[in-house]
């Protein structure tokens, strides 16, 4: 697919998400994110020190930060902070072990 994995961490801020959350049950954003390319494979509240995950698939950073900043413009007063990190290599994913497993060595 030559596309990018990234996790997107945000924290909320104190607002009542009362006025969000039909926009998070109807999905909004995974529709933005498709126009620009991006597309959300998980988006799940947390409990700990981030509220709520996404993870995304994206040609590159640069689509992925397009991303986070509709995310941020969409959501802006329910999110204090967002945080984007790159998925360089998936030991296990969806219960499966990667076969090149041998490959983690270049990234180590």
């Amino acid at each position: 697919m030559n596309k990018k994995r990234f996790i997107v961490l945000v924290k909320r801020s104190a607002e009542p998400l009362e006025d969000a959350i039909q926009k998070i049950i109807d999905q909004t954003l995974h529709g933005s994110g498709e126009n620009i390319g991006v597309t959300i494979e998980c988006s799940s509240f947390l409990h700990g020190e981030y509220d709520w995950m996404f993870i995304i698939v994206a040609n590159d950073i640069k689509d992925a930060k397009r991303f986070c900043n509709l995310f941020t413009t969409e959501y802006n007063k329910w999110i204090t902070e967002v945080h984007l990190v790159e998925d360089i290599f998936s030991v296990k994913k969806c219960g499966i072990i990667n076969p090149k497993l041998d490959k983690l060595k270049e990234f180590l």
